[in-house]
């Protein structure tokens, strides 16, 4: 090749991929600004062929160049970086991360998620001596390792909100760290810099990492075990794999989207073995000690799961696919999963509390992860590339055989960033190689890319206009503050539509006895509080949501009946936004003149009633058997009436006999509040009781939803 032809065909490959870089930004645009699903595929599959033909044509190139720098892909060093530049360099990117983990966290995020504030009582349970339990079945199953370690930080904190956050502030910390040294094991050194970069400014992590979700614990693991399994194939040293079958064990005890970690473990080792077909016979002793690790250390979670499969399973079970097959008649619901997982990283992450209808990636870096995959799937064979290529597909198939979004995917969330690691390292490197010259040059070019994302991270998550992020429930979270004052003291009674109660119970804590028992009472009925009374020897707080005007109503009403009492109002600090209106009435009520005294049923009485009701259910049960031969199947799980949003048949029946939602979606029975289980065949009812029954032993169960309630009624057919 003459130089001529030679400079022409640098120019063409670097055309190329910045042709495709160009494509990628505007096949993003496509889909996430304009939502345009179809044109921005389209372009994108252009972008991906042009960039395809630039990097055959860069290899190409390449080969024919002689070698300036030392550079080994399967290698774990690179020592053409000193390592006290490269702990400098370590050092400041650490900081960086923890500066957009700390970062305001008293008000970004604004509020205390659900399932964060469930994770903190149960911590609280752990603080007041609970006994040790590697699972719970309450509130669809969870591990409890990251319960154990908020645990600790309440301790140090009491139970407030930072100690959840710092728990998980701990956890993401943790994982640049880990995630540096995977890829400088995997790969080498500067791309672990660049990769170690790219998720302190993540935001898809940088939110887990506030949140107090125990699916933070999920990346950290990854990086554990194939760091310390990386470094026991390579060196063959016995301590590293029992420590990488240690962390392997442990990493089940984190989050459903662990559960095929080891899966993708066992691809690492058969891919060293296919490699080297000798190592099975000359480790055999080394494998042997990591599986007895990996069994020791999972062996608490094991025997649980063992003796509590139904509980242990339920959670999968739920959400499995299959059972969405079964009730469609076809594959169409995994196609349609497929096509969500495939698609969540740069067009809509499907969440249901963060990243609603916003990809997990950002522009650019949804670009060079793209890009970044193309590159890693045709070098697979290259033990760096393979490892996070196994990662990557066992932690999809979590999401695609439940529902795919950013928490049950989120053991792609190293793969993925590593892959736009990747494509930035590989473009770095080619050009320095043929344009040796212009190394200082292309290191700025490269430094100016990461601190655009770097901003871009800050500006889109801690700026001034960052991006409002659902799922945090701020109106919740300052009316529970509120509530943390006056509980105990005082009669509490919350009429709201969607405030969740975990976050609630966390703030309103007293400090003694079971968090979950609730220091309030409430209801999404406005009108119900016109029936609750205030006590004699204590005040009674009306807490109404602002918004509706049959909340209004009922304060209206409220005030005639207690004309002593004094109003206050919830605002928001942030933008003194009304939040909700506050009725304190004093001991003995001041009830006005006219009040006429609502008589409440006793308890006897409503125990009465829902014994009637299940005998009218089972009675028209009966009768829809007879008509369709079989009972609605809810496939044998408890289910919580229509709130399951998967029984269609049931809450047509449920329609049909003038029931509505027999609970709300916490199991929690309010007025009538009833469990359905069957298998078609037969079915089970069940009811919470307030009073002592005699319980069949039928009627004993583990099941989660029900667990929580002393006195279960049921009735069979």
């Amino acid at each position: 090749m003459t130089f001529g032809s030679l400079r022409s065909s640098k120019l063409t490959a670097i055309a190329a991929v910045g042709a495709a870089v160009a494509l990628g930004i505007l096949g993003q645009y496509r889909l996430v600004e304009s939502r345009d699903l179809s044109s921005g595929l389209i372009v994108w599959a252009v972008a991906v062929t042009v960039f395809l033909v630039g990097f055959w044509q860069a290899r190409s190139i390449e080969a024919q160049v002689p070698v300036s720098m030392a550079h080994g892909l399967d290698r774990g060093t690179d020592s053409s970086i000193p390592l006290r530049t490269e702990a400098l360099l370590f050092v400041a990117i650490l900081a960086i991360g923890i500066f957009f983990r700390l970062y305001k966290i008293d008000t970004i995020p604004p509020g205390l998620n659900s399932d964060a504030a469930w994770n903190g009582l149960h911590a609280i349970r752990i603080t007041n001596g609970l006994e040790y339990a590697p699972y719970i079945a309450e509130a669809w199953g969870r591990e409890t390792m990251f319960h154990y370690l908020i645990a600790g930080f309440q301790l140090l904190l009491g139970p407030t909100q930072l100690a959840i956050q710092l728990a998980a502030v701990a956890v993401g910390t943790a994982t640049l760290a880990a995630f540096y040294f995977l890829v400088r094991r995997l790969i080498n050194t500067r791309m672990a810099l660049i990769a170690m970069l790219l998720l302190s400014a993540s935001g898809w992590h940088l939110t887990f990492s506030r949140v107090g979700w125990r699916a933070i614990l999920v990346p950290l693991f990854i990086a554990l075990v194939f760091f310390f399994l990386t470094k026991a194939l390579e060196e063959r040293r016995m301590r590293d794999f029992v420590i990488a079958g240690v962390a392997l064990g442990l990493s089940l005890d984190t989050y459903d989207g662990a559960r095929m970690l080891p899966f993708a473990a066992g691809a690492l080792i058969l891919y060293e073995i296919v490699k080297q077909p000798s190592f099975i016979k000359t480790h055999f002793t080394h494998l042997l000690a990591f599986g007895g690790a990996f069994v020791a250390s999972f062996a608490p979670l094991g025997w649980y799961a063992f003796n509590n499969w139904y509980d242990f399973t339920f959670r999968g079970r739920t959400l499995w696919i299959g059972s969405q097959i079964e009730e469609a008649g076809s594959l169409e619901p995994l196609f349609i999963n497929l096509k969500n997982a495939l698609l969540m990283y740069n067009f809509r992450a499907n969440g249901r509390d963060f990243f609603l209808d916003q990809p997990l990636l950002d522009t650019p870096v949804s670009v060079f992860f793209t890009l970044g995959l193309v590159i890693a799937l045709l070098g697979f064979r290259q033990r760096g590339y393979f490892a996070l290529l196994a990662v990557m597909g066992f932690s999809l198939v979590v999401g695609i055989a439940s529902e795919p979004n950013g928490n049950r995917a989120i053991g792609t969330l190293l793969p993925v960033t590593a892959f736009a690691a990747i494509f930035l390292f590989e473009s770095w490197r080619w050009l320095t190689r043929v344009y040796p010259r212009h190394q200082f040059l292309f290191s700025a070019a490269l430094v100016a890319v990461l601190l655009f994302v770097t901003y871009s991270t800050y500006d889109s998550y801690l700026g001034p206009d960052r991006r409002t992020q659902d799922g945090f429930f701020p109106n919740t979270s300052v009316v529970g503050r509120y509530m943390h004052g006056l509980a105990g003291e005082n009669t509490i009674y919350v009429a709201a539509g969607n405030w969740p109660r975990d976050t609630l119970s966390y703030f309103s804590y007293q400090g003694e006895g079971d968090p979950f028992s609730l220091e309030y009472e409430y209801t999404t009925e406005y009108d119900q509080l016109l029936q609750f009374q205030p006590g004699s020897s204590e005040g009674t707080v009306f807490i109404v949501q602002s918004e509706p005007k049959a909340g209004t109503e009922a304060l209206d009403t409220l005030q005639e009946r207690f004309p002593a009492a004094e109003l206050e109002q919830i605002r928001r600090p942030a933008d003194d936004r009304l939040i909700a209106n506050v009725l304190l009435v004093p001991p003995g009520g001041g009830v006005g003149a006219d009040f006429t005294a609502y008589a409440e049923p006793g308890a006897s009485e409503r125990d009465l009633a829902r014994r009637g009701d299940l005998l009218s259910i089972a009675a028209a049960l009966a009768e829809f058997e007879r008509l369709t031969g079989r009972f609605p199947s809810t496939g044998g799980v408890i289910v919580v009436g229509c709130a399951s949003g998967t029984i269609g048949e049931l809450c047509q029946f449920q329609d049909e006999l003038g029931l509505g939602t027999l609970a709300d979606v916490r199991g929690r029975p309010f007025r009538w509040g009833y469990w359905y289980q069957s298998d078609g065949a037969t079915f089970t009812l069940y009811a919470a009781f307030e009073l002592p029954i005699l319980q069949e032993e039928s009627c004993r169960t583990q099941e989660p939803i029900l667990i929580a309630e002393p006195h279960v009624f049921c009735i069979h057919g």
